[in-house]
């Protein structure tokens, strides 16, 4: 019953332009990427400093996972009902369904990683907006490019037009942050693509 509920959820998202999120067949896919997110969240913790994290489009909750062991506070939000099915009871508790634009509080670091190009474009700059009201720090944010392989992506941009986002509402792209945490998640063969597209922005 409660798959056939998620799968009436994530129809109506849909139809009101949400986007469609993952099936549970999808998250259980996903389950093979969870040693590359692991170690991008440690990589995280050592490059930058927060005691609060928020992850956007959280989907798995790889990067929630390490960040709650570290005894970060946490929180995170994904469209797709079915992560209720995936997700340990632990975790769900700390993680609400439903559109990003729903997301609240205050949060030292939010985290956006591959998930902007499952939006549909004309909600890009609501997307930027979202994040910048909840991040008071730090973001670490990555999106897929132009010709960048990969199941629902409907809204791959050049790096620049996020980057342009993100000013127009007073964060900027801190190039040492960005390059400290490439250069500490290079050793990872399975998402090269992640690591290149890896973005820390703090406040101008």
């Amino acid at each position: 019953m409660l798959r056939i509920l998620n799968k009436i959820v994530r129809r109506v998202q849909w139809l009101r332009g949400y986007g469609e999120g993952f099936t549970e067949d999808g998250f259980r896919e996903r389950e093979r990427l969870r040693p590359v997110y692991n170690l991008i969240a440690n990589k995280i913790m050592e490059c930058l400093e927060f005691s609060s994290v928020y992850d956007i489009g959280c989907a798995n909750g790889f990067l929630l996972t390490e960040f709650h062991r570290s005894a970060k506070q946490i929180g995170g939000i994904e469209l797709s009902p079915d992560v209720r099915l995936v997700v340990s009871a632990e975790l769900n508790k700390y993680i609400e369904v439903g559109d990003f634009s729903n997301a609240k509080g205050k949060w030292d670091l939010v985290t956006c990683i591959e998930v902007a190009e499952h939006i549909p474009p004309g909600r890009s700059e609501l997307l930027v907006e979202t994040i910048c009201r909840l991040a008071t720090k730090s973001v670490v944010f990555s999106a897929a490019t132009p010709g960048q392989e990969g199941h629902g992506h409907i809204n791959c941009r050049p790096k620049s037009d996020w980057m342009g986002m993100f000013e127009s509402r007073g964060w900027k792209e801190s190039a040492p942050d960005t390059n400290r945490l490439q250069e500490a998640t290079r050793d990872t063969t399975k998402a090269k693509w992640l690591v290149e597209n890896i973005v820390v922005l703090k406040p101008m």
